[in-house]
């Protein structure tokens, strides 16, 4: 009988799994060698830096550590390979991202973590945080009255709420009552109508129109101007003259592939392999940078900033904003003097502002799932008696 020479085979098998990765490696670098840029990636995220030579015993404990992690992010062929697996994965109906969920037809949406709790129904304030809630409103309101000013704030729905059936296929296909619901209940209540409702203008045209960017969270230009209509709208009625305009004012921007909103579909490093397109108002830079005053020491678009607009005749607005405000720009420079532009980052009341600019209008703007955070009482503007702040609680 002839016994086999086993330790061939364990030899051959060894060789095959590093000749394999080096094979791979050198497939993906083809891809540099004939000029072949990889796909946009943006992973929402900040990649591992190069380690620095250690200098001490506890850096070089953590060494191997760092090293890897920055390997892992800067490998070569990184981008290619996350992105055609991703692509696979996105054909198939689904993501491996857990921030990005794949719905019906390719449509994309964002998770924050929940699953579209808020949107389902299933995270809704209790009485007491509600009642809270409405009464830092009105304290805002009161305020800027006291200070000869409006205050407004607009909420831009989520994606999934005005798209329900293209939502994933595990999650209800029939729009349900929402915490957005409560607000504009318990604001109306309380004799409050400056919480601007976008939703009903959104899904009245949303059969005939094409309002939000399918592989972006947020909204288009045409998905924008039906909210700054219904905004200017409420406006109008304490500012005559501030009548929204016919949408046939404002041009259509031109945008290259780089610039057009996509940011789920980066998310995934698939963008490259999609279609994009959608009508955009916006521009970038977002104003003309001679016309811009920015007060800080950052310049990006988050930046507090104030803009000077080709309106000399019109009232100032202090805009408190989150990226939903982009395609708004410039639909709303069209109405006032001055703008003074604060991301929600820096806070959700800007007294500071308020008592330098003295404007006519403020404005707080906000995607609906992070209304919540908002209106939290502030006892400095308690023009209204203040109730005891309490953290924001769940039924």
């Amino acid at each position: 009988m002839i016994k086999k020479d086993s330790s061939n085979g364990r030899a051959k098998i060894s060789l095959f799994l590093p000749l394999s990765v080096l094979a791979l490696i050198l497939f993906f670098n083809l891809f540099f060698l004939f000029g072949i840029a990889p796909p946009a990636l943006q992973e929402n995220r900040l990649l591992a830096e190069r380690p620095s030579v250690p200098k001490n015993l506890t850096e070089w404990t953590d060494f191997a550590t760092r090293a890897d992690a920055y390997l892992t992010d800067h490998f070569p062929p990184r981008a290619h390979m996350i992105g055609y697996l991703n692509y696979l994965r996105f054909w198939m109906g689904y993501s491996q991202s857990a921030k990005v969920m794949v719905g019906k037809q390719g449509w994309m949406f964002y998770n924050d973590g929940s699953r579209m709790a808020q949107t389902l129904g299933r995270e809704r304030l209790n009485a007491e945080s509600l009642k809270s809630w409405v009464n830092g409103f009105k304290q805002r309101m009161n305020y800027v009255s006291g200070k000869g000013g409006q205050f407004y704030m607009l909420m831009a729905p989520v994606k999934e709420d005005i798209f329900p059936e293209f939502r994933p296929r595990w999650a209800a296909h029939e729009r349900v009552a929402t915490e957005f619901d409560d607000f504009v209940s318990e604001t109306s209540k309380a004799g409050i109508d400056r919480l601007i409702d976008p939703r009903p203008a959104l899904l009245a045209v949303k059969p005939e129109q094409e309002i939000w960017y399918k592989y972006d969270t947020h909204w288009n230009g045409l998905g924008a101007y039906q909210a700054y209509r219904v905004l200017m709208r409420r406006i109008a009625r304490d500012f005559p003259g501030l009548e929204p305009l016919p949408v046939s004012s404002f041009t259509p921007s031109a945008q290259a592939p780089h610039q057009q909103p996509r940011n789920l579909s980066l998310m995934l490093g698939i963008s490259s392999f999609l279609k994009h397109g959608g009508t955009s108002f916006a521009t970038d830079p977002i104003h003309d940078p001679n016309a811009t005053v920015f007060l800080s020491e950052r310049k990006d678009w988050t930046a507090p900033q104030i803009l000077v607009t080709d309106n000399p005749s019109g009232p100032v607005l202090l805009w408190i904003r989150d990226s939903f405000g982009n395609e708004l720009l410039p639909l709303m420079k069209r109405h006032f003097s001055k703008i003074i532009m604060v991301h929600l980052q820096d806070g959700f009341f800007r007294k500071d502002l308020v008592d330098t600019h003295q404007p006519s209008v403020v404005l707080l703007e906000v995607i609906e799932i992070g209304a919540r955070h908002t209106m939290g009482n502030l006892p400095e503007l308690a023009s209204e008696p203040a109730l005891d702040a309490k953290p924001l609680a769940k039924n």
